[in-house]
């Protein structure tokens, strides 16, 4: 007969946001909202009240970085520049 082949999986190290904050030196709130979003491409899974990340996908992240081509300081500039053209007050940040 065939053998059977013997597969071993390694579980992924997953770890809270305190946990993760202080191996990353990553604020827990900017871990927090990258769980926010169901599309991240940070793993997590929520087990009750606790978050728990996928380091390993987080570290992946962080290496590649977000790609969106803007950074928050330019959406800023942007949203200012788009008020002040319509006659709104601008908000400063």
């Amino acid at each position: 007969g065939e053998k059977m082949k013997k597969i071993f999986l390694t579980p992924p190290r997953m770890v809270g946001i305190k946990e993760t904050a202080r191996i990353t030196g990553l604020s827990c709130y900017y871990l927090r909202q990258l769980t926010k979003n169901s599309n991240s491409r940070v793993k997590f899974i929520k087990s009750g009240n606790k978050t728990l990340i996928n380091l390993d996908s987080l570290i992946e992240f962080l290496n590649t970085g977000e790609n969106t081509g803007t950074t928050q300081y330019d959406s800023i500039k942007e949203r200012k520049a788009h008020n002040e053209g319509n006659g709104h007050k601008s908000t400063s940040f």
